[in-house]
């Protein structure tokens, strides 16, 4: 379960294991209902059992796309947030990370400037590279840039609507100092806690 606004609710990857796993559990309850000993029963009451254990599981392990790094960038570049899931913090400008972040800043803004006219329609796009995934999309004069392992739809609607919530908190100012990093982090914990 997760809060959002006071309002508590249930995660959706939770509702998608426990209804696997309640229709698997019927499935295994009416082969178990037979009282025959025939070979094919059996088999299928070992097939729903070993698929009521296995599934839940499986779905949970594929489910986990591996969030690496949140960047807020402005149109012209500028990095404004950078955040990275694994540790739960942000990058600092002063750190040796600082100079890959700008880097990868400069070159994600200028795939937003490529494909502008995509992204300013509220969709986003995804981008490949080796083995990792870079999302973006554009809001509010802001490219909201995440880097995971895998992607899905799902991910890309929930970074666009994160975009959407925070450009209306971020302070309309180019001095990083008035981000007010506390209330960006708990942003960040509300819309993707389901993915970490």
């Amino acid at each position: 379960m997760r809060s959002k606004r006071g309002h508590i609710t249930i995660d959706p990857k939770l509702i998608k294991t426990t209804t696997i796993s309640v229709a698997l559990l019927v499935v295994y309850a009416i082969f178990e209902g037979f009282e025959s000993e025939d070979p094919v029963f059996i088999t299928l009451r070992a097939i729903s059992l070993s698929l009521f254990i296995i599934v839940p599981v499986f779905f949970i392990l594929v489910n986990n796309v591996g969030l690496q790094r949140l960047m807020v960038i402005q149109e012209g570049g500028v990095p404004i947030i950078g955040y990275k899931f694994p540790s739960n913090t942000f990058i600092s400008m002063d750190s040796t990370e600082s100079k890959d972040f700008i880097l990868a800043a400069g070159f994600l803004s200028a795939i937003s400037s490529f494909s502008d006219d995509i992204l300013k329609a509220g969709s986003s796009i995804s981008i490949r590279s080796k083995q990792l995934y870079f999302i973006l999309t554009h809001t509010g004069g802001n490219i909201y840039a995440l880097q995971a392992l895998h992607t899905n739809r799902e991910l890309e609607k929930i970074l666009y609507n994160f975009g959407e919530n925070l450009n209306l908190k971020l302070p309309k100012t180019n001095n990083l100092n008035e981000i007010d990093l506390d209330m960006v982090k708990s942003e960040v914990h509300n819309s993707f806690s389901s993915f970490y």
